[in-house]
């Protein structure tokens, strides 16, 4: 019941309800990977990150193929600017998943981080590196050629990224990116 009554609170917005609810869950079934993927997606939203990080490797130890969990994972990389390895998460997910699950409390995840990312565009010392991680956002909230449009920004800025020219490629093979 607790993880059901933590994923209504999440959904509410009550986040100090949703993750003390989430933390019951893993305290009584603390091999769940969905436990500790929600109390991680919960303590992101409370910008817990340390914690958040902490729980989807619990989740991802139990279960390595657990797709929610890569993707809040790439979402953790995002907030702490490890955009490095939220690429190449995000590469390798895409590359083994044909469909991204999504749940409307992930939407306003994404919502947050994107317009977190619109704010750091002006002072970011590596802006193609933010032009990457917007175009990762912009595809798992289901928006693929915003998610282009950011990728191509990117390349303009830094044409010597491999993995966004084939993450580019794969939605346009024939008419290869470059």
């Amino acid at each position: 019941m607790s993880i059901m009554l933590g994923i209504r609170y999440l959904i509410e917005g009550a986040l100090p309800k949703a993750i003390y609810e989430f933390q019951q869950s893993v305290h009584l079934n603390p091999n769940s990977a969905t436990a500790h993927y929600l109390l991680a997606v919960g303590q992101l939203q409370t910008e817990h990150f340390a914690e958040a990080e902490r729980e989807l490797q619990i989740a991802l130890e139990i279960n390595p193929q657990y797709q929610r969990a890569k993707i809040q994972l790439m979402l953790y990389f995002i907030a702490q600017e490890k955009y490095q390895p939220a690429l190449e998460l995000f590469t390798k997910l895409i590359t083994s998943s044909t469909s991204l699950p999504q749940e409307s409390y992930t939407q306003e995840i994404f919502l947050k981080m994107a317009r977190t990312l619109q704010n750091k565009l002006p002072q970011a010392r590596r802006p193609h590196e933010v032009y990457n991680s917007l175009g990762i956002v912009y595809y798992l909230m289901g928006h693929n050629e915003e998610a282009q449009d950011y990728w191509r920004q990117s390349l303009e800025i830094n044409s010597n990224q491999p993995g966004v020219v084939d993450v580019l490629n794969r939605f346009t093979p024939e008419n290869e990116y470059y």
